[in-house]
Formats: C-alpha cells, structure tokens, sequence
C-alpha cells in the first residue's frame, strides 16, 4: 500500500487553499466538528488519487469515542489520505495515531504517517526535511484498532505532517471509519504486525501476504488453510510428513518502532508436530546491538504438542534497555514445524503494555 503524499513536493505550493494556518494542537482530531463547506472535515486537507473517488461523512452510529467518526467511502481504484500541518518547536520524539475500522475488502487498507517541512513562506512554499517510519497497514478488520507512527523531530523542521490514508489505487470500492487522532509529544508506538489472522493472500500463491516460508529438507507444506482457522477467513497450516528433512519456518516482522518498556506477543496454535519458535527483538538492517550481535535479545517460543483444540499462547517481555537507548527496533517471528505432523498457527498479536 502506498502512502499518496507525493502530491507534496520537497518544495512546492503544498499547504492546501482550505488548511488552516498551522496551530501546535491537533484540530478537530475526534472528527466531532463535521464537515466544512467543501465536504472536506474540519481542519482537515484532502487528497484523492487521480481518477479515484471518495466520499466523507461524519458518523454518530458508528464511533469510538465522542459524538461522531469520520467515514470514508473511497470508490473503486481509488485511495483518499486526510491530512493536517501542525506547528512543532519541541525535540524529540512524538507519535501520531487514530482509531480505525474497516468493512472493505481485505485487500483495502489504513496507515497513519508523519513527515517533517520546513517552512519556506507559509502558505506558499514548505521543504521536506524529514519522513517517518509509516504504521503498519490494518486490513480488513471490522474492530477498532488503534494505529500510531512515531516520529522524531529533525533540528531543522517547523511543521509536522500528519496524514492517514485509507484505501489503493489497485482496490475495490470500500467503507472506513477513523476515529480520536491524536498527535502528541513521546513515544507510543502502536507497531500492528501485516495480515496477523492470515486474511490475505493477494497474488493466491498459497502463502499469506507480509509472510514468508522457508524449507530445509524435503517433506515440508506451509499454506494458508481457509477450512481450519480460530477466526477470520484462514489460518496457515505447517505440515511435516513421514521422512521430513530438518525443518520449515514461517516468518514475519513487524514494522520499526520506538522500543516501549513492556510487550506483550500472543497467537493461537493446534495441531502436531516440534515447534521450537524464536521471538526476535532487533535493530534493523546491518545494523548491532550494544552485545555485539544483531539481536537485542532472542525470545525462545516452544509450543506443548500435541493439542487437539485451539490454544493461545501468551507472554510478556521486557524491552532491554539496550533497545531502548538505540531508539528502534522491530520484532521478528520464526515459527518452525521440525517434527512429523500439521501444526495450524492463526490470529498472532503484537502490542505495547508500556
């Protein structure tokens, strides 16, 4: 899913005609104020992708909190972000994130984003100096789910960007519903990890998006089961049969975060098998830790097997402080099938306790 803010240029005309002029509070972030007279809500710009199509509307059924929530119908093809400047002068990190749901399609997504400008002669011309890691993408869930982008603030910048896109230019026609924004100084990330209950598997090749499948041996099957799941549309099946080679591993990461004190990790599991798992808390990409290696710490994830009804397994972690002074991290997953037998996997959770 891409982020539709390239109609932003690094120095352009970007502040929109119906933005107004930039305060250090977010407006209208529970989207209880309406709609203006352009349709657009209140203190909020609008972009629609080219030869997209969308509709807002304010919602008092449907909400979270307040008395409404902004509903977004985009059309087919089509991809609406809703965005708003604010004026930063402290350092440091802040984060930005909403309330969101979707009954779209599960190929249809959500993602909140923060860039940083300079400005240059407001409202006429800003610079880029800066962009965020994005949020993870929430697909397809009809609950509410809170996503949030942690940003940290260049020396050089005035305003912060704040967007939330819903939608693609490739997707069906679908409906979304945000809900309590907020952009505030800290950090508190709300890192979702991509297609968790397996919903996805857009190009059918068996294998859920945002996962991968990897085999050591012969004798080894990891798909996506639509017949045997805990919840949603599908689970992932990890099958090891008579003669297996060493094993097969299902893996994901989540997107990078600013380490928080405390995670909780948690999924559902039935089925047969070896499954010894890791739990992977990392930097990122060539980069170290403070103990030399790539890992801040290695989380050991063994599930009692067999069992014959689904079983969730639970566990919270501290985030060494290592992590945390680095500034960002990721979390990785390693799901392995060693032994003889079909290992069903379904509904995996990534949160932050503190």
């Amino acid at each position: 899913m891409a982020l539709l803010l390239g109609c932003l240029c690094v120095v352009c005309g970007a502040a929109d005609p119906a933005m107004p002029v930039p305060g250090a509070e977010l407006v209208n972030g529970g989207f209880d104020a309406g709609l203006d007279a352009s349709g657009r809500a209140e203190g909020w710009g609008q972009y629609i992708s080219k030869f997209g199509t969308a509709r807002l509307s304010t919602d008092t059924e449907v909400k979270q909190a307040g008395t409404a929530s902004l509903r977004i119908e985009a059309g087919e093809k089509s991809a609406c972000t809703v965005s708003q400047y604010l004026s930063v002068s402290d350092a440091g990190p802040f984060t930005f994130s909403c309330l969101a749901r979707t009954t779209a399609p599960a190929t249809n997504g959500i993602q909140v984003s923060v860039e940083w400008f300079r400005i240059i002669d407001w409202p006429r011309r800003v610079q880029m100096v800066g962009r965020a890691f994005s949020s993870a993408v929430l697909y397809g869930d009809d609950t509410w789910q809170r996503l949030g982008a942690v940003a940290m603030k260049p020396d050089d910048a005035d305003l912060a960007l704040v967007a939330i896109t819903v939608g693609d230019a490739q997707a069906p026609a679908g409906a979304y519903w945000i809900d309590d924004a907020d952009f505030s100084p800290g950090a508190r990330p709300a890192p979702l990890l991509g297609n968790p209950g397996f919903e996805l598997d857009t190009n059918n090749d068996g294998i859920p998006d945002n996962w991968g499948r990897s085999y050591y041996g012969d004798g080894f099957e990891i798909v996506r089961d639509s017949e045997v799941k805990h919840g949603g549309a599908a689970s992932v099946r990890l099958t090891g049969q008579p003669g297996h080679g060493n094993r097969s591993v299902l893996s994901t990461q989540s997107p990078y975060f600013v380490p928080p004190q405390r995670m909780r990790v948690s999924f559902w599991y039935r089925g047969s098998g070896a499954s010894d798992n890791l739990v992977d808390f990392l930097p990122g990409e060539g980069d170290l830790a403070a103990n030399g290696t790539v890992y801040f710490e290695r989380h050991q994830v063994k599930l009692e097997l067999p069992k014959d009804d689904w079983t969730q397994f639970l566990e919270e972690y501290d985030v060494p402080q290592d992590a945390r002074d680095f500034g960002r991290m990721r979390v990785d997953f390693l799901m392995y099938q060693r032994g003889e037998g079909t290992l069903w996997l379904d509904d995996f959770r990534l949160e932050v306790i503190e």
